[in-house]
């Protein structure tokens, strides 16, 4: 077992994530549960907090599930997978030796472990009728890309040239994960791997490759390759990137120079993953306006089944995706060049054609109740602010969100469940409550926001010490301080900065009213920052209203609480008898407008402890047969 000093030492995790994963733990081990701040002194650093936390999950037998959590959501630096793998590699594991080779050729080797870790979570092996043709990677909760020659059978050619996909084409496609803990000697599920059908209306977008490139050739005007991105996005019957996660494709992506370092994951002639470092070849000569703006070279080893692979930079930033080799080029001494598609391409593609990706819609992931974490408050009626959420999550936009309502309709129980929804190894989530921040200096609130974020507090000079304006001490000093610690704790997820109760409590000090306006308009130079906020009273700056959408809460309707039962149920997986759940569910919509016509601000809690009290009936129902 890892020691703990070496675990504590290596988390990446703030307090409030801590919780979650300390939560999920005992739940997994089936033991009374204990919330990690009752373990702990709220006045203990965050180490000695952790520490103790680890001590008392080992002294009551479950502290291998919670690391094992830790690992599984990313939230250690890499040390731990590092550990972990060079252990199991040393006991003869031959993939897990090439996975410590590889990383031991960089000057940052905790990096790239746990780049590998997130790597191999998010790649899987296309599965055409059972056989293995390619591989892709997760790009969203239920969406993957590959090659497009890789799924090319299920397209039909038109008589214009022109291709579309099967619509029956679901029925032969699976994707095929491999679960890197088990690799690595750990497991938190019982199947060493997960495979994974298509949806129904499974092509979301799609580029062919060229016609020449069909038949293993290359144009002989390789100016002719523009437009021809050869790539498939495919939608998934299930969502695994809500526990896998999944790579971005970002516009700020470029591919390496000339000699630096590609890490290509494939599935090479259908075998386990793989992955290989090698470096970007040059064209000679040179052709900048074809390589690399249309397609990029490389070294790194592949054989059929590898096209679809993504290819990371040093720092593993998903820049692009391997798609066969370059026959144009002279074979040197037994080296063959490979080419690949710039992910920016693709993405350009992906906003010109359907202008952005498709969210997860709440049906494809029914959440019922906000977790251990809160009690199993029901969800009810969310539907909409869901699909906002994902919509952001997946497509990028919006990136400012404003929940409106009246009082006490769910504004924001609406953020507590947006901490529900998105993964801790994904996001890392940021709630202030405006009560608690209404008093604070503009310095004070910085250091709260970094606190929170689990990131270092800078040392912020003093605004005396600046000679200039309070604003431009605010821009220049603490904002960018500020975007500088996030950065640098958020380890690659998203950042949502939600800010609740702001319809009940105003922000007083006009320096930290304006730090917040900063931070808000960051979204326009950051693509990952997410503001919410609940119940905002003033005006948003006019330059972020093409980022920013609004959300009004509306009354709870029957058949959102009808909507909850049978989620309710099916989790269970107790039956659905329709006379007895509509009963239920016109006692309890009854009640909760009675409370709403006489008491609106009591309507939401009172509807919460009714639900609760019928869903507990159907559990004593259930436990009695």
């Amino acid at each position: 077992m890892l020691a703990i000093n070496k675990i504590v030492k290596a988390l990446t995790i703030t307090r409030s994530a801590f919780d979650t994963m300390f939560l999920e733990a005992q739940a997994m081990a089936n033991v009374d549960r204990v919330r990690f701040e009752a373990v702990v002194d709220p006045s203990m650093s965050d180490d000695a907090a952790f520490e103790l936390a680890h001590r008392f999950a080992q002294a009551r037998g479950w502290l291998e599930n919670l690391v094992n959590i830790i690992i599984d959501e990313g939230l250690e630096d890499g040390s731990l997978t590092r550990e972990l793998a060079e252990d199991r590699a040393n006991s003869g594991d031959a993939e897990l030796q090439a996975m410590t080779n590889l990383a031991s050729g960089f000057e940052q080797p905790d990096v790239i472990y746990r780049g590998i870790g997130n790597g191999m979570r998010w790649t899987g092996k296309i599965l055409i009728n059972g056989k293995a043709e390619g591989t892709g990677i997760l790009i969203g909760p239920n969406l993957l890309i590959t090659a497009w020659h890789v799924v090319r059978g299920l397209f039909t050619p038109t008589a214009n040239g022109d291709w579309h996909p099967d619509p029956t084409g679901y029925t032969e496609l699976q994707i095929e994960f491999d679960d890197f803990l088990a690799k690595i000697g750990r497991t938190l599920r019982p199947s060493a791997t997960l495979r994974v059908g298509a949806h129904q209306n499974w092509c979301v977008c799609f580029s062919a490759c060229h016609k020449d490139e069909i038949d293993g050739k290359l144009p002989d005007n390789l100016a002719q390759l523009d437009g021809f991105w050869d790539y498939t996005i495919i939608r998934l019957e299930k969502a695994p990137g809500l526990m896998r996660r999944w790579a971005s494709l970002d516009a700020r992506s470029i591919v390496p120079r000339v000699d630096e370092s590609i890490i290509l994951f494939q599935h090479p002639a259908g075998q386990p993953l793989k992955m290989d470092r090698n470096f970007i070849a040059a064209m000679d000569p040179p052709a900048p306006s074809v390589i690399p703006k249309f397609r990029f070279l490389h070294r790194a080893n592949s054989l059929g089944g590898s096209s679809g692979g993504p290819c990371f930079d040093k720092s593993f930033m998903l820049f692009g995706f391997h798609q066969g080799v370059w026959r144009t080029a002279p074979q040197n001494g037994g080296v063959t060049t490979n080419r690949g598609v710039p992910a920016v391409r693709i993405l350009k593609h992906i906003t010109d054609s359907i202008k952005e990706l498709p969210a997860l819609d709440p049906s494809e992931n029914p959440i019922w109740s906000l977790g251990v974490k809160n009690a199993y408050a029901p969800v009810i009626g969310t539907e909409d602010f869901q699909k906002i959420i994902w919509r952001s999550a997946v497509a990028g936009k919006p990136k400012l969100l404003v929940i409106t309502g009246a009082d006490d309709v769910g504004k924001t129980f609406r953020v507590n469940l947006l901490s529900i929804m998105l993964s801790e190894g994904g996001h890392l989530k940021i709630t202030l409550n405006a009560k608690s921040i209404s008093n604070l200096d503009a310095r004070t609130l910085a250091e709260r926001i970094c606190v929170e974020a689990g990131a270092d507090v800078p040392d912020f000079t003093p605004a005396s010490d600046i000679n200039s304006t309070s604003s431009v001490w605010l821009k220049d000093e603490v904002l960018v301080k500020i975007m500088s610690a996030l950065d640098a704790a958020r380890k690659g997820r998203l950042v949502w900065l939600s800010i609740t109760d702001l319809n009940a409590f105003k922000i007083v000090n006009e320096d930290a009213s304006e730090l917040l306006f900063l931070l808000y308009g960051q979204i326009l130079s950051v693509d990952w920052l997410r503001v919410v906020l609940d119940g905002m009273n003033g005006d948003i700056p006019s330059a972020l209203n093409e980022d920013t959408e609004w959300h009004r809460v509306s009354e709870i309707k029957r058949s959102d609480i009808e909507t909850y039962f049978k989620r309710f149920l099916t989790e269970l997986d107790m039956p659905i008898d329709p006379t007895v759940l509509s009963v239920h569910t016109n006692m309890s919509f009854d009640k909760y407008h009675q409370t709403l016509n006489r008491d609106p601000n009591a309507a939401m809690s009172r509807l919460d402890e009714e639900v609760r009290s019928v869903a507990n009936a159907y559990l004593r129902a259930g436990n009695q047969n």
